[in-house]
Order: C-alpha cells, then sequence, then structure tokens
C-alpha cells in the first residue's frame, strides 16, 4: 500500500482499536493501534486484507512458569471491551518502544489483577448463588448451555 491508502487503512484501524478499547503505541516511530504484526495486503482483486488478527488482543500478565505467554494467553474482547483503559495488543512483547513500555505493561498487569480478583469471583459468586437458587436442574442446563460451559 502507499500514500494515501495507508492513511485509510490507518484510520480504519484506529477507529477498530478505539471500538476494541485497544491502546495506541510507539514501534520505531509509528504508531499501532492493534498488534504490530498484523499484515495488510493488496489481493489480486484489488481489495485490501488484513491477516494475522491472532494477537489483537492484549495478553494477560506473562507467567514465569511459561515462555512467551503473551503470544497465546490473551485477555478476552468482551473484558478488554469493558475495561476503564484502554489495552495494549503488543504489551510485554518486543514490539513497544522502551519509552512507553513500563506504563503499557503496567496497566496490562492491573488488567489481569482486576480480572482475577475482581471478575472471576464475583462471577463465581452469582453462579453459585444461582445454583443455590435454581428450582430444577434444567435452570442449570440451561444456564451451562447458554455460556457454552458444558461437559
Amino acid at each position: 500500500l502507499v500514500g494515501s491508502e495507508m492513511c485509510i487503512r490507518d484510520r480504519l484501524l484506529e477507529k477498530a482499536g478505539k471500538a476494541l478499547n485497544l491502546k495506541a503505541h510507539l514501534f520505531k516511530g509509528k504508531v499501532f493501534y492493534s498488534a504490530v504484526d498484523m499484515e495488510v495486503h493488496r489481493g489480486r482483486d484489488g481489495r485490501t486484507y488484513l491477516i494475522d488478527f491472532s494477537r489483537v488482543m492484549p495478553p494477560e500478565f506473562p507467567s514465569k512458569l511459561r515462555k512467551r505467554t503473551y503470544l497465546y494467553r490473551l485477555l478476552r474482547p468482551e473484558f478488554v471491551r469493558t475495561f476503564p483503559k484502554p489495552l495494549c495488543s503488543d504489551a510485554f512483547s518486543r514490539f513497544i518502544d522502551s519509552t512507553c513500555a513500563a506504563e503499557i505493561n503496567t496497566e496490562v498487569l492491573d488488567a489481569t489483577k482486576f480480572l482475577l480478583d475482581r471478575v472471576i469471583p464475583d462471577f463465581t459468586e452469582d453462579f453459585e448463588d444461582m445454583v443455590s437458587n435454581a428450582v430444577e436442574r434444567s435452570m442449570l442446563e440451561d444456564f451451562s448451555v447458554s455460556r457454552a460451559i458444558h461437559g
């Protein structure tokens, strides 16, 4: 892509990033609104295609027990979209400038803590309340099926 096509692409990525609550970040002097390694290609049909969406969502805080978890242990879009601060897709990776890495990584650490300390326990409590108040087993089955949580 060249010139005005790149400007259009950048505006569309900025709009999508804001809708997903993704934080813009710098890498090698350029602003990115999603993962740096997402690719844009011009197809033979003249259309523009975005590929490699695997890391659009920000990672959770990395585990010391496993290497490179920022590549595959990602926060869910529903959580990222509703988190009070935008979060960076490239947190904890080598795709952010050192000038903003500490701030970006701290924000994702805070989000991970909030998920583990508040969101999951609150959901568990709500689920336990629903179970204890269930009149029939079918209510539980409906609840689990509606969330695709079944065995």
